[in-house]
């Protein structure tokens, strides 16, 4: 196996990587159960690139508490998910569509993998984690790949990315990626009109990020994520 030393490629963000234990507290109870609409369009975004690819099984890394699995799975996808918190793994499982089908597994263990699927998804994972380019090296070669990564900072973001050359730098050496796309964060995503209106004042003094807000230059000066399409090589 290469050893995936590269540190180039995607900025520092403010925050740090977090044990199963701060999940477990997220996800636990029904609040996990629902879809965030903040990430309605990428999981969007996703599941049409998965459909369209062709692949019949699915393995999805760091599932959460499947909000996308069961988008997945409704596709008509043959779902598989896991994630290292317990309770993100018991939520996804309350999920009728996906019951049973999700466990509890490190992502850097590559017996996970086998049998390899025909497409691995992760999802708004890999910026949360130090190890990611380790992660991305247990993944079965020539598999099929669909990852996220955002463009805005979050206390649990380990690394954010601002451009597509960003994204190729850290992540090519591993993938062979044939497109990245930019997903654009929905303008009234996640806010209440309250909040949403917090946000205009809060933003009055950076004339990009207020301009971003309003919904100009929507994926660059406010908030987005690139889809990574490819092959692991």
């Amino acid at each position: 196996m290469e050893r995936a030393t590269s540190t180039g490629g995607g900025g520092a963000a403010s925050g740090a990587e977090r044990d199963s234990g701060y999940y477990d507290a997220r996800y636990a109870g029904d609040g996990a159960h629902a879809d965030p609409a903040i990430y309605r369009a990428v999981y969007r975004a996703v599941v049409r690139r998965a459909v369209a690819s062709g692949a019949h099984t699915v393995l999805e890394v760091g599932c959460g508490a499947g909000a996308l699995g069961e988008q997945l799975a409704r596709g008509g996808l043959d779902w598989r998910g896991f994630d290292f918190a317990p309770a993100a793994a018991a939520a996804a499982n309350r999920r009728p569509a996906l019951k049973g089908r999700a466990f509890v597994a490190d992502a850097r263990d590559a017996a996970v993998y086998a049998p390899a699927p025909d497409l691995i998804v992760c999802a708004e994972v890999l910026e949360h984690i130090t190890d990611d380019l380790a992660v991305i090296e247990r993944w079965p070669r020539a598999t099929r790949v669909l990852a996220t990564v955002p463009n805005f900072d979050a206390e649990s973001h380990v690394r954010l990315f601002r451009t597509v050359d960003e994204v190729r730098e850290r992540y090519g050496m591993l993938i062979d990626i044939a497109a990245v796309h930019r997903v654009a964060r929905p303008i009234f995503a996640g806010f209440t009109p309250r909040e949403w209106l917090q946000q205009l004042v809060w933003k009055r003094g950076d004339w990009r990020r207020l301009l971003g807000h309003v919904g100009i230059n929507r994926f660059d000066w406010g908030y987005g994520w690139f889809v990574i399409e490819g092959r692991r090589s």
